[in-house]
């Protein structure tokens, strides 16, 4: 009998960053975005989480933008992606 799927337990093994010592490592401009509305990788359990473990980063929660946001709000990437590069 299967118990779970990966979709049900993705939440409890997503929930920090894996590697936090490979996190701290990173020494070059780094921008994490994030759909807010992500029922893979919830916002809680990986982008605000990978964002605390580097804050140097640049964060953006794209509103109720799903785990495709790059095909489904890709104005709103786009537009994250080139205020990053212009910095």
């Amino acid at each position: 009998m299967v118990r779970s799927s990966p979709l049900d337990t993705s939440h409890r093994t997503s929930s920090a960053p894996r590697r936090p010592a490979d996190i701290l490592r990173i020494d070059v401009p780094a921008l994490i975005l994030h759909g807010t509305g992500d029922r893979i990788l919830p916002v809680d359990n990986s982008g605000r989480p990978f964002h605390r473990a580097l804050p140097s980063a640049g964060y953006v929660e794209i509103e109720g933008a799903p785990h495709d946001l790059l095909w489904t709000h890709a104005e709103e990437v786009n537009a994250a992606l080139l205020a990053f590069l212009a910095k």
